[in-house]
């Protein structure tokens, strides 16, 4: 079956609950059965080439089944009735002040939300759409407006026609909205808003502007669309969406004033990077199915990083790269129930799990390395001729593989598919043996045994004078040792290494000499191997010591967050939480008071690192709380701490949620949001769970607020008793995404501790399909906390 396109017709009324419409799809099928997608949606009639025929709906596959089987050219028309969701997903309602505002979500399988389709994404199309609503609303899709007109005192507006693509970029907004413009040549890029919530500069447009310029460059292919729209979308499930010309974003990350957080800021950057690399990487080429996700995510991951690092050099934001999504793929990849970059899913359920930690954060990471081992220009080459090749089209992971090698005349196919198609990823021992340095690799893991895997290992051994490339595909090997430093270069590779004590005591010996990756790949290591059973308790705090002196915010923020989290599975550790604070205070202390014009990274790693101590030592929280009544022109890099000092500290819920109603930009109202959590005691966590029923707390934060309540040990008791409501209140915000799954695998295992087999009994009673993963994860991660909490104490 082959789609050429879909002429939709929508009609919307203000404040109904349905959306009625009529489409037209232009299909050639082969002698084969006709099914669509559809899910929740009301057929009215349906005609084959002007017949009416026969059809079925299948509630449990969400499908139209058309009765006959069907050959040559077929225009499928069918007039129907959609629902407006209740949840963040297909098409669903946000009210703005007194204005009502319909969106669009659809990735992975939400368009079948609002119309009948073949929502897969090997089935590109154009779209031709025009919609009917009330006279004083607007519209906003993937093309300009081509023309309006006025039908019976309502207002039909038609759009331009879409190049070919996938139904999970159509986008659609309805409503009144407020912009701000710029221009690419000729081509206007815009942030548009609902009317009376654009807080804003023209920060991110300048921002979407840079990143256009940057990658029309580097793929030598202009950005494709007439124009670009930058979408604020206040009540939104994801951090952004990639429809074509039209992307959604959560608010806080189209929100750039004066007092908006250096945290904030380069991540606005970051995700309208990420968003706009797709426009090439996912939108003019797509994958043919779901199982290469990593093409989209993991490409637009690391293209984003790179050219955040080149337009924004002071962010110093392949830190980042490596601090959040590298260490977060290497935790998640340590588990049995982790799942290869190229992962093979057939339900609906399945591709929504599959948005995780190893499609970007691996993925991302393994190019990285990649990239490393071909060259820049020899890995851009071949980048361009892929997107060149297949532009407007599908493709796979071997046609991206096959113009890299074709390019660099290196056996990229052969390395990568071990990377893409394996899970977890491997541990390199390295014992000094006289003038030798013997290597042996195995599958790193946190909890059983290891595998017999082997990976084409492309190591870069770190010496005095110079660096070597060698590829490791063995099991064992061995190198020289005169001049060695280390392995792994600069943390480029996507493994673990595990010294022996000699080539530790040489690596202490040459610390002077590391760059800030290689000593944040020595830490992350160690704290792993700690996690593993690989190395006791003391000899990790050892490590750590010896790393305490680092002035780098990269390292004290990595130490930090090592030790935090240890501290929340044994919060009762009195040795854990005197050496944590004692971190806390002195990192503080070195941090110092903000200072103009000092580094990005200082400025974050500060406000991070307050919000810890804040939690540790009430002296010092109930110091910072007595600002809370001027918390609107509180330093904005400080305001995280400033609301977890005051919940923790007057554990007063009324103040607390008068102030989120009064808070208007997203990047404030968060902080708070997230403080409703420790706030202790039933009847505020009663209120707590109201404001989220009242609306007071957006739809997208109710994650938010249950998970902080998991991470304040005084509430665990609360949620725990609480968790089936909990489940069944995200399921029915998130349904269709991930979130639930991803709450589960972060709550359930700090909830379980002291209450392993209780916890063990609830999660093996969970029955969300969107959930399976994240239940495996859990029952892992119950495991691996309980032993490193024992580990702790012996």
């Amino acid at each position: 079956m082959k789609i050429a396109s879909y002429h939709l017709s929508l009609e919307f009324q203000k404040s109904s609950d349905y959306i009625n419409g009529k489409e037209k799809i232009s299909a050639h099928l082969y002698g084969e059965t006709l099914e669509l997608d559809a899910v929740d949606i009301k057929i009215k009639s349906l005609l084959i080439n002007g017949e009416t025929r026969k059809f079925s709906l299948d509630g449990k596959k969400g499908s139209v089944v058309i009765d006959g089987d069907f050959n040559g050219p077929c225009d499928i028309e069918i007039e129907f009735v959609a629902k407006v969701t209740d949840a963040l997903r297909g098409m669903y309602r946000v009210r703005v002040n007194d204005h009502e505002f319909l969106t669009t979500d659809f990735e992975p399988t939400g368009a079948r939300r609002l119309f009948p389709c073949v929502d897969r994404p090997e089935f590109k199309a154009e779209f031709h759409v025009s919609v009917l609503v009330d006279s004083d609303l607007d519209a906003i899709s993937n093309m300009p407006i081509r023309g309006t007109a006025s039908v019976s005192g309502r207002k039909k507006i038609e759009f331009e026609s879409t190049p070919p693509m996938s139904t999970y970029l159509f986008y659609l907004g309805i409503g009144t909205f407020d912009h701000i413009s710029g221009k690419l040549g000729k081509k206007d890029v815009s942030l548009i808003a609902p009317k009376g919530s654009l807080y804003s500069t023209d920060f991110p447009v300048k921002s979407a502007i840079a990143s256009l310029k940057f990658y029309e460059d580097y793929f030598g292919i202009p950005y494709q669309l007439p124009k670009l729209h930058l979408i604020s979308v206040p009540d939104y499930a994801a951090g952004a969406m990639e429809n074509w010309g039209a992307i959604t974003f959560r608010e806080r990350y189209l929100q750039a004033t004066k007092d908006t957080s250096a945290a904030t800021l380069s991540a606005i950057d970051e995700v309208i990077a990420h968003e706009l690399a797709h426009q090439w990487f996912g939108d003019l080429v797509t994958m043919i199915w779901w199982n290469d996700l990593w093409l989209n995510e993991s490409f637009a991951t690391f293209m984003a990083y790179k050219t955040v690092n080149k337009l924004h050099p002071e962010y110093e934001i392949l830190n980042n790269l490596i601090d959040s999504e590298k260490r977060g793929a290497l935790l998640g990849d340590s588990l049995s129930s982790t799942h290869p970059i190229d992962v093979k899913v057939v339900e609906p359920e399945e591709v929504s799990q599959i948005f995780d930690e190893i499609s970007y954060g691996k993925g991302g990471n393994i190019l990285r390395m990649l990239e490393t081992y071909l060259g820049e220009e020899p890995f851009r080459s071949g980048i361009r001729s892929y997107l060149k090749k297949y532009s407007y089209a599908n493709a796979s992971g071997i046609d991206l593989w096959t113009e890299l090698e074709t390019i660099s005349g290196k056996p990229v196919s052969g390395i990568m598919k071990a990377w893409i198609t394996k899970k977890g990823y491997p541990m390199i021992s390295a014992k000094l043996d006289g003038e030798r340095i013997k290597l042996r690799q195995e599958k790193f893991t946190l909890i059983g045994k290891a595998d017999n895997e082997l990976w084409p290992i492309p190591l870069i051994v770190h010496r005095k004078k110079s660096n070597e490339a060698i590829l490791f595909e063995k099991r064992e090997m061995d190198i020289p040792s005169h001049d060695f430093i280390k392995l792994d270069f600069r943390s480029n590779g996507f493994y673990r290494v595990h010294y022996d004590d000699a080539l530790t005591e040489n690596i202490m010996k040459n610390v002077s000499v590391l760059d800030i990756l290689d000593r944040w790949g020595i830490v992350n290591d160690v704290s792993a191997l700690f996690m593993a059973g690989k190395k006791s308790f003391t000899d990790y705090l050892s490590v750590l010591d010896a790393f305490s002196e680092d002035s780098d915010p990269l390292i004290m923020s990595s130490i930090s967050d090592d030790l935090f989290s240890l501290y929340l599975i044994d919060p009762e550790n009195d040795i854990l939480r005197a050496k944590l604070l004692g971190y806390m205070h002195k990192f503080n202390k070195v941090l110092g008071n903000p200072a103009k014009g000092e580094k990005h990274a200082l400025t974050v790693a500060r406000g991070a690192i307050r919000a810890k101590l804040v939690q540790l030592d009430h002296d010092y929280a109930k110091q910072i709380a007595a600002s809370f009544s001027d918390y609107d022109n509180y330093d904005p890099n400080l305001r995280r701490s400033l609301a977890l000092a005051y919940a923790l500290t007057e554990n007063n819920s009324s103040m607390l949620i008068e102030k989120i109603k009064s808070t208007k930009k997203d990047d404030a109202r968060q902080h708070l949001i997230y403080a409703l959590g420790f706030l202790g005691g039933s009847k505020n966590y009663n209120s707590a769970r109201k404001s989220i029923e009242d609306g007071i707390v957006p739809r997208q934060d109710s994650f938010s607020v249950f998970l902080s309540a998991t991470m304040f040990p005084p509430n665990r008791k609360l949620v725990f008793d609480d968790f089936n409501n909990i489940l069944a209140t995200l399921g029915k915000i998130f349904t269709g995404s991930g979130y639930l799954s991803r709450f589960i695998e972060a709550s359930a295992p700090i909830l379980g501790i002291g209450r392993e087999e209780e916890m063990k009994k609830e999660l093996f009673s969970i029955h969300y399909p969107e959930a399976t993963m994240g239940v495996k994860k859990a029952l892992e991660y119950l495991d691996i906390m309980a032993r490193v909490k024992k580990s702790m104490h012996s």
